[in-house]
């Protein structure tokens, strides 16, 4: 307003007038800091029961191969409690082989694939998919995770399925959300060897 009631000819005092009680009553408000909005974020942490023995797991001189091919040779690991393990490797250079000869979905040619004593495994697939998809997300839950309603919906708010969410059918969910869903199952079981792949 000051500035059109500068470039007018002659200035206008009337819009200086206006400019002048605006600023005296933008001065008069009271100032708010901008809200902080937080990302949401899953709230993470496993239950661990009973813990496995020292040596969680062990492949001694292991090889592996499918049509000549050859994955593993002579291949050795050592996993023990507590530690984090990561395998990487370009792809087809026997990392979900290996990871399938844990979960005893595969055979090594020859060697020794051992869990440890006590080892009880939970697998988070890259892709996850449940028997009924027709379904809601907090009966899924609890087929696994025997709770009453209303500790299965706090759990599930926890993995950012929250209010009627958790009464979706699992068919319309996106990959991510299967995921979630899948993973608040396993932090919610009695495993303490956890393998995402």
């Amino acid at each position: 307003m000051k500035e059109w009631a500068n470039q007018a000819n002659p200035p206008n005092e009337g819009l200086h007038k206006r400019a002048r009680n605006m600023e005296r009553a933008l001065e008069r408000m009271e100032k708010l800091k901008r809200p902080v909005i937080e990302a949401k974020k899953m709230d993470l942490s496993f239950t661990q029961l009973d813990r496995s023995g020292k040596d969680a797991l062990k492949l001694i001189e292991v090889n592996k191969g499918f049509q000549q091919q050859t994955l593993l040779k002579e291949a050795n690991m050592l996993v023990q409690y507590g530690d984090r393990t990561a395998i990487v490797g370009r792809n087809g250079t026997g990392k979900s082989t290996i990871v399938k000869m844990v979960l005893g979905l595969e055979a090594p040619d020859s060697g020794v694939v051992k869990v440890g004593s006590n080892v009880r495994i939970g697998y988070l697939s890259q892709t996850t998919d449940f028997q009924d998809v027709e379904m809601r997300v907090i009966d899924v839950f609890r087929v696994e995770v025997p709770v009453v309603e209303g500790d299965a919906r706090h759990i599930l708010a926890r993995f950012m399925f929250y209010g009627e969410g958790v009464f979706r059918k699992v068919k319309g969910l996106s990959g991510g959300e299967k995921m979630r869903l899948r993973l608040a199952q396993l932090m919610h079981q009695d495993i303490n060897f956890f393998i995402a792949r």
